[in-house]
């Protein structure tokens, strides 16, 4: 085995394991804080809490800080001890002459170009025997991660070719109430980005789906059972996940879990990242709304999810759904 992949197999393990149990630790004291101040702490702040434990799993190595707490970990005052430069003891300078020597001297032989093959046989030699001790445990674990990261890239890679066969079955909305609410919630919210208005027979949504070209999915039969001002609330949610760039958000913390899936905590964390989302998103349309609407925003929502009871998830989007289900 060369050179590269041996590398790859010492450098990975390592960094996956030092960032996940630092964000199992982070991931556990935000969901014991979330639990403790739930009705204290807004969802828009342990969202961004939950935020945090899914970044961390992205940083090879975390920020130093003098208070960090997992410098109180016992393997991390090892880690110091070992990055501490070594002194070595200094030697008492050798005689320039011996007084039973007298003038005589030793004959010094001085290494030449003539031993460079030697050397360098030497160094190869030593460097295929440091290569040897790489742990054959950690070879093996490096591979089974490879392996399960494959097997859920593989599955998200599925998943995205069945939402673009569903995509070629959806229909631009052209009624032109719809499109004059759809317009209203837009300038309401002062967007300038491009957004599109989907409706589909299938019974999932309504959702936001697209990373740069955004659209908002509606089911048929809901478009035309909700009255303007009933529509005008789920448009409102809606266009607040695309104002957040959240179908972005979901996918890279997604991808992040997927390098840590053996880690339980990983999926603990994007589970109640996704849920105080669309509770946070729910907060922003009523602090937007004033409290004058709160009561109709609450039934609007339930209308929904009982409308679209046996509604199945749609994949690669964020919707007003998770708000009520979750």
């Amino acid at each position: 085995m060369n050179a590269a992949p041996l590398s790859f197999l010492e450098t990975v393990p390592v960094w996956l394991a030092h960032a996940s149990w630092q964000a199992a630790v982070l991931g556990l004291l935000v969901f014991l804080v979330s639990r403790a101040l739930r009705g204290r702490l807004e969802a828009r702040w342990r969202y961004c809490l939950w935020l945090v434990v899914l970044a961390r799993l992205a940083l090879p190595v975390a920020p130093p800080a003098p208070w960090s707490l997992f410098r109180l970990a016992p393997w991390s005052f090892a880690q110091r001890a070992t990055n501490r430069p070594m002194e070595y003891p200094v030697a008492a300078p050798l005689p320039t002459s011996h007084p039973d020597v007298g003038d005589s001297s030793v004959p010094i032989r001085v290494a030449t170009t003539e031993d460079a093959p030697s050397l360098a046989t030497a160094a190869e030699g030593s460097r295929e025997e440091s290569q040897a001790l790489v742990p054959p445990t950690r070879q093996w674990l490096a591979m089974a991660w490879l392996a399960g990261v494959l097997a859920l890239l593989t599955r998200h890679g599925w998943l995205h070719v069945q939402l673009g066969w569903q995509r070629r079955t959806w229909r631009e909305v052209s009624d032109p109430a719809a499109l004059a609410v759809f317009r209203s919630c837009r300038e309401e919210l002062g967007m300038v980005r491009s957004v599109r208005l989907w409706m589909t027979t299938a019974r999932y949504g309504p959702a936001t789906t697209g990373v740069f070209r955004a659209g908002i999915i509606v089911p048929e039969g809901l478009l035309a059972s909700l009255p303007p001002d009933e529509l005008r609330l789920v448009l409102l949610h809606e266009l607040t996940h695309v104002r957040r760039w959240d179908v972005l958000v979901d996918r890279v913390a997604a991808l992040l879990v997927v390098l840590h899936w053996f880690n339980p905590v990983a999926w603990l964390a994007l589970v109640c990242m996704r849920r105080e989302r669309e509770l946070a998103c729910d907060g922003a349309v009523l602090r937007h709304l004033g409290g004058r609407e709160s009561a109709r925003y609450g039934h609007t929502l339930l209308k929904v999810a009982q409308q679209l009871s046996a509604a199945t998830p749609l994949p690669g989007a964020v919707g007003v759904l998770e708000a009520v289900t979750k």
